[in-house]
Formats: C-alpha cells, structure tokens, sequence
C-alpha cells in the first residue's frame, strides 16, 4: 500500500530517534508555529534572476544530479542550481523531475534539495513555506506529476518537499487532483496522503472532507487513514468523519492548531509511555540474561551492551559495571577501552555516570579523552564529572585544561575544578616548582573574584589550596580564618593553614581559635594542630578540648584526642610516657582509658619502645597493668602483671615481691583462687628468709578480697565462693610469720566470716518468707543445700502459727523440705496434732536437721 511521512509516522520515527540520541529533543519540535493565512492567496512568484550562472555552470551542475554520482553529489548539484534562482537554473530542475527516464536518484536529489534548503538555497524568497522560506513555486507542479507513479521512498521526500511551499498553492492544487476522477487511483491516494501531511492547516482537512464527499467509496479508506495521521482521530465510517467535520469546520485555524497540538502532546506521550514499557521489558531480559551467562560470557555480554544503540542499554551496561566495581571484581582491559571510547557518549547523563567510572578505574588514555571532549561539553554537570575524573587520574598534564575550567560559567564546574588541581598539584606529588607556583596562582585570582556570598566555592577553593600548601597562601588562610567569616570558611581556612607548617608557624596562628563560640570551628582547631603542632604550647591548648567539663561537644573532644596522640607520636617517648603516667592517675574513667593507650601504644611500637630508658621499659608492663586492674579489665591486667614478674631480675627483691601482691589480687579478682594463694604463699612463706614485711601485706590483700566478697554476695555460688576464701585465708593467716600475730589475723578473718554466714542465713529466712509469692524462690533455696535450709524450714515449722492463712506457706515448706530431705516423708497439712508432731520429730531424729553449723569449727566459731 502507498504510503506519505504524515506528521503521525514522523512523530513515531522521532521519539524513536529521541531514544537513538539519548533523548535531547527540541521541544519547539512539538510546537506548530505557522504564519496566519493571507486574506489573499498570493500568486506564482517570479523566478529571480539574483545569481545568473554561465551555460556551462548550468551543465556542469545538472551533469552532477543525472550522472552516476555519489548521492551527496547530485545533491550538491540540486542546491547550486535552487540557489541560482534563476529561470534557466528552475527549468534545469523542472526537466530533471518531469524526466520520463528512471533516474529516480536525480529526483530524490532535487527533492532533497528542496526539503533541506535554507534562505541562501531560495535568495529573495518571500514565501511562507514551512521553516519560513519557499522554494521557487514553478516546482509545485512538477512534484505532483510525480506524486502516486514512483516508489514509497520518492513519495515521502515529495511530500516533505510540498511542505517548504505556500500552503496556499500547494493545497489547493492536491484539492483538485483528488477531485479529479480520471486520474488513476494510486496517485489519488498518494494525493490523499499528501493532504493528511499538511494536517495542521484547517484547509488540507476541509480538502480531504470534500474528497470524501465527492468520491467516498473509492477514496474513503485512504481519506479515513489520512485523516487519522492528520488529526490523531480515528473514525469508523465516513458518515462518522463527516459529521465529526461538521463541528470543527467552523474553527478558526488558531483554534484549530490549538486542538492538533494539544492531540499531538497526548499522542506524544502515548508513545513515550509505550516506549518506556518496552524500554524496561528489554532491559530487564538483558540483565537476567547477563545474570545468567557463565562468568566467562559476560565480559562480551557488556562490551555488547555499551555498544547497543538504546541509551537504556547502555546505562545498563555501565550499572553493571558499577556493580563489578562495587564488589572489587576485576574489569577487563577491553571493556575499560570501550569507557574511554564512551567519554563523548550521545547522551548527557552517560557520559556523565562514564567521566565518574573512568576515574575510578583509571582506564589508559581516559585522560587525554576526557581533555578533548571537555573543549566540546555544553552539559555542565557533564563538565563537573569529567573536571573530576581529570583530578582523579592524577596526570600532571591535565593541568592547563583544569585552570581554564576555573573561569566556567557553572560554578559547579569551577569548584570541581579546585578540588581536582589540588589534587594534581597536592604536596609531595613531586611537580616542578613552576607549575605549582602557577596553579597556586590561579587559586588565588580566583578566590579574589570569588563572591563573599558563594560560600561553597570559597571552601572548595580553600581546601585545594590546603591541599597543595603553597607559601602564597598563607595570608589568605589568615583572613579568611578570622570571626567575620562563614564557619565553614573559617574550617577549611584553619586546616589550610595546617598545611603550611614548614613555611611558617602556622600552630601559633591556629591556635588562638582554639576557643571558638561555633564548636566547628573548634574542631577544625583539634584537628589541624594534629596535622602541624608540634609544641607542648599545642599539648596544652588540646587539653582544654579533652575536659568534659570545659569542652560540651564530644566530636571536638574526640577530634582534639586523635590530634593530642599525633602530636605525641612526633614527641620523644619519653613525653608520651610522661603524659600517659598522668592520664592514668586521674580519677576520670575516661582520661585513665586516654592513659592506657598511651602507654599501650608506646609498647607496641618498638621504634619508639626502644626510646626509652631501660627502667622505663622494665617498669612499662607493670604501669599498663594497674591501669587495666582500676578499669576492671583483671584479665588483661593479670597478663600484663606476669609479663611485669617475667622482666623482674631478682624474684626476691621488693619489686619482684610487689608484682607478685598485685598479681595475685588481681588472680582473686578473677576468682582464680587457687593461682592467687600459690602466688600469696610463695610471698609470705615460701622461702625461710622472706622479709616478714610482706606478711602483713599479704594479709591486708585477703581482708580486703573478703571484705569485697562478702559485700557482693547475693546467692548461693557467690556465698560459697566468700566462704571457701575466709577458710584458705585462715589457713594461710597461720602460715604468715610473725607468729605472735596470728591470733589477732586469725580473729579479724573470723569476724568477717560470721558476718558471711549471716548474711547467707539472712538470705535464707528472707527466701523462705517469700516462698509463696516468688516463683524463683524454691530454686535459689535448693541451691543453698539441705544444711543451710533445713534448720529454717524446721524451725519455721516448729513455731507456726495453725491458721488458714498460714496453711499455704506451711505446704509450701513441707514440700520445700521433702525435696531437700527425700526419705522424709513429710505431713499433710491440717492433719492431727500429734501426727504433726511425730512427723517434725522423724524429720529432726533422722538426722536431717543439724543441731549445730557444721561450717563453723570450735576454735573459729563467734561468740
């Protein structure tokens, strides 16, 4: 079937090739800006005569449209003789198309020519065709000769030629021709079709209408499909089209162009919604299938798809690299090519998502690419990934391009611009003088033209600058570390001066900020004396950031932290040493923790280990362990007192001696009580000539344990672990020289000792009272054994009172007792009296009941 470009199959073609070019379509494309018609159709215009051509330039011209040329050609050759204009030029190109020969390539040139003309191809042109401009209008009649006798591909470019003339010679004339009924019927319909392309003139519509008036059966279904194209309405019948005319007929053509665009916009997103559907469809096939290859199909899968011709595809390439690079997978040298090759990619926002992937992956020539497409780039976001991705590669030669990017029209682009210089020209990057000097340069006359109000920019300026560390700028970083300025200035400015340690004193001038109202700024201060203080005026002002109570804002203390050891690690060991021996004394939990990682530190690294003293390496394990015991880490405290008694010379020497004290109260600490008496004997008694002096102090470290456990006995296990103490403490307490204080050692630890016993016997009686109401209560009493309950039971029993409130309680200490004496077997509640009693009796007679605390000996019993 015989087909025109309608305005409906050139929407469809360009939303698809919207898709191709990565969707930067013109919206005037969609916007329908015709001239009003005249009152008065104007008339066949004069060929003019304003490039008069020689003979033998016309020949040479029309040899290059009817010879054997390239397309390109004959086109060239169709535009001299259009842009002539004049009569001898026009009748040149009218013979060419009225030819009878099958050059259908000659008049697909003209037409062309026709179609892609401009004001310079029809000089003097007065006509209002599309574009604005006609074409000489003798051509009318030529292409509509042709219209309807050639193939698809001729009828297209004629139609989209028809369009660039008057409408009003144009329609008219298509009116006429398909009215006319002796002309055969394909070049009707081609005529038809020509019509419904022009269907933003109300005149071409009312034409179609009386087409189908005129001749309805022969014509209706080409009027009806042209009239779909035309207007976006499909109707069923003619019957249904011309009454469907009837009601916009009377338009006016501004009302009328309002409803054709407003049909086009929804036609347009129609398409555009069906497009995304497919678009996501597909991308979703190729991504399982890409999911689903073997590993060693899926580098070509992806080289496939950064080649494909739909945007989305290619975006699903590169997530999928992402994602490669996410999880740390190699990416392949050929795929990295195929990036840098994507640099100039069609679409804005993949080039974009490329100029970030190529600085990660550092592809080989991505920089020199990324230099030459940054010349063309008009996406500014565009420019601002490919400036820093040109940071990120680290070539020096990136250089030159990066400063010019300095002076760009986006800001964005300027500020990435300064970051990526400081990165190239950072300090230690090994440049030559001269090209810092001129980056630094650069910085500086752009910061000058900096807006004070640009906050943003300002600090990205100054964080390159601290990045490089130039000399130049240490008056800038002054001026701009100063009160008046924005906080985030001040901070950038601040850790900018850090920078410049060598060259000047920079620490003295950040330090007087070190009291800032806003806290980051304050933080900025810690921070940037860990990056260049070197003093102990700089130990100093840090340790007013590390007081809670001076310092509110625990990122400043924490930052002030980190910089108070950078600085010491750049100090003698000795200072460290010294400073974590007076972190470690404090009373604050936090600052002893500040002191242990001192001295920890300074123990793990041997370099500066060995910079210490032989004492102090001797005494360091020691220092860390009574550090670790005031935290309550007894297991790493334990550890560090072995290692201590490892480095002791002489194991009977006071210090030997008082390690070894220490190490076993931190044994008993831990409940290690086996270790911790080994330890405390081989002190005290171990060896005949021990200095009796230790005794004493061996006996003080078992009071205060004793002490300490009976105070936080709650249970069963923690009462028996106090009172297996108190019995190894007693037993050593007779073993401790001198002898004649072994009475007074022996009753201290017998005083604490009964008070032991009490308090379990106390947690008994409580126990049974609640053993009713607490449901945990039978279970912690029979951890308590048959010899500490059973005498309370019994005695409850014994003195209970026969009531019906105390039924309950009474059942519930027979059952208690059945369980910790099976082969009793117990009463009933409420039975006789003497039954009662007898039952009590067997329980005592049956040796149950102790009559006496067989836990405490006579000679230790209290009085």
């Amino acid at each position: 079937m015989h087909s025109t470009v309608s305005f409906w199959g050139s929407l469809f073609l360009g939303v698809f090739a919207f898709h191709a070019v990565g969707g930067r379509v013109a919206s005037a494309a969609f916007v329908v800006t015709t001239q009003p018609v005249a009152s008065k159709p104007s008339t066949t215009r004069p060929v003019s005569s304003s490039s008069v051509m020689t003979p033998e330039e016309l020949d040479e011209h029309t040899r290059l449209i009817t010879d054997n040329n390239t397309p390109e050609a004959r086109v060239l050759g169709a535009r001299k003789l259009l842009h002539s204009g004049s009569a001898e030029a026009v009748r040149k190109l009218v013979d060419i198309l009225e030819s009878t020969s099958s050059d259908l390539p000659a008049k697909q040139a003209v037409c062309r020519a026709i179609v892609n003309g401009d004001s310079s191809s029809f000089p003097g042109s007065s006509n209002s065709g599309e574009n604005g401009f006609a074409p000489p209008a003798v051509l009318v009649e030529s292409l509509l000769l042709l219209l309807g006798d050639h193939p698809d591909a001729l009828d297209d470019l004629i139609v989209q030629a028809l369009r660039r003339f008057e409408r009003q010679v144009v329609i008219p004339r298509l009116q006429d021709l398909s009215a006319d009924a002796s002309l055969e019927l394909a070049k009707r319909k081609a005529v038809v079709m020509a019509l419904g392309s022009m269907g933003d003139e109300l005149q071409a519509i009312g034409a179609l209408m009386a087409a189908l008036k005129e001749d309805g059966v022969r014509l209706r279904a080409a009027v009806l499909e042209a009239l779909a194209q035309a207007t976006g309405v499909r109707h069923e019948s003619g019957d249904a089209a011309l009454l469907w005319w009837e009601s916009h007929k009377t338009m006016t053509p501004l009302q009328w162009l309002r409803e054709v665009n407003a049909r086009r916009v929804e036609e347009r997103n129609r398409l555009w919604a069906e497009k995304a559907v497919l678009t996501n469809r597909l991308v979703t096939a190729y991504r399982e299938a890409y999911l689903q290859a073997p590993e060693a199909q899926r580098p070509e899968k992806l080289r496939d798809f950064l080649a494909d011709e739909s945007t989305a595809v290619r975006s699903l390439g590169l997530d999928l690299i992402n994602a490669l690079i996410t999880d740390r997978k190699e990416v392949g040298q050929a795929i990295k090519l195929q990036l840098v090759e994507m640099i100039t990619d069609p679409d804005a926002g993949l080039r974009r998502n490329v100029a970030a992937m190529v600085g990660d992956l550092r592809p080989s020539g991505a920089a020199a690419r990324l230099r030459q497409a940054l010349v063309r780039e008009n996406d500014f976001r565009v420019r601002g990934a490919q400036v820093n991705a040109l940071g990120r590669l680290d070539e020096a030669d990136a250089i030159p391009d990066v400063i010019v990017c300095l002076d760009d029209e986006a800001l964005e682009v300027v500020a990435e611009a300064a970051l990526a210089l400081g990165k190239l020209a950072r300090q230690g990057h090994g440049l030559e003088v001269e090209t810092v000097s001129r980056v630094a340069s650069a910085l500086l006359k752009r910061l000058e033209k900096a807006s004070l109000n640009d906050e943003d920019l300002r600090v990205k300026l100054l964080e390159a600058m601290g990045r490089i560390g130039h000399e130049n700028f240490f008056p800038v970083f002054k001026k701009e570390m100063e009160p008046h300025r924005g906080v985030r200035i001040r901070s950038a400015a601040i850790w900018g001066m850090s920078s410049l340690r060598v060259a000047t004193n920079a620490a003295n001038e950040i330090r007087l900020y070190i009291s800032a109202a806003d806290p980051e700024v304050r933080q900025a201060v810690a921070q940037a004396l860990g990056r260049c203080g070197r003093n102990p005026e700089d130990l100093i002002a840090l340790d007013a950031r590390l007081d809670s109570g001076l310092e509110t804002n625990p990122a400043v203390r924490e930052r002030a932290w980190e910089s108070y050891q950078s600085i010491l690690r750049r100090s003698p060991a000795s200072v460290q040493l010294e400073k974590g021996v007076g972190f470690a004394k404090a009373e604050d939990t936090t600052d002893q923790r500040r002191g242990l990682t001192l001295l920890k530190t300074l123990k793990t690294d041997q370099s500066r280990y060995d910079q210490l003293s032989p004492e102090d390496r001797a005494g360091l394990p020691a220092r860390i362990a009574s550090v670790q015991y005031d935290l309550g880490d007894y297991q790493a405290a334990a550890k560090s007192y072995e290692e201590a008694l490892q480095s002791a010379k002489d194991p009977k020497s006071d210090q030997y001696r008082e390690l070894a004290l220490k190490l076993a109260a931190t044994l008993l600490r831990l409940g290690l009580d086996e270790r911790a008496f080994s330890q405390l004997r081989a002190i005290a008694v171990g060896d005949a000539e021990a200095d009796v002096r230790f005794s004493q102090a061996v006996f003080d470290c078992l009071v205060q344990e004793s002490q300490r456990r009976l105070a936080a006995a709650e249970n069963a296990a923690q009462f028996a672990a106090a009172l297996k103490l108190m019995e190894s403490a007693e037993s050593l307490s007779r073993e401790i020289p001198p002898d004649s204080d072994q009475g007074t050692r022996g009753d201290a630890l017998a005083k604490i000792r009964a008070k032991v016993i009490a308090k379990r016997e106390a947690a008994v009686e409580s126990l049974l009272a609640a053993i009713t109401t607490d449901a945990d209560a039978e279970s912690k009493l029979i951890s308590f054994g048959p010899e500490t309950v059973l005498p309370k039971i019994y005695a409850r029993l014994i003195s209970l009172p026969v009531s019906v409130e105390s039924a309950e309680h009474e059942a519930k200490l027979v059952e208690m007792a059945r369980k910790l004496a099976p082969d009793w077997p117990g009463y009933d509640v409420g039975c006789p009296p003497e039954e009662r009693d007898a039952a009590l009796e067997k329980l005592k007679a049956g040796g149950e009941v102790p009559t006496a605390d067989t836990t405490l000996t006579p000679a230790s019993a209290p009085a």
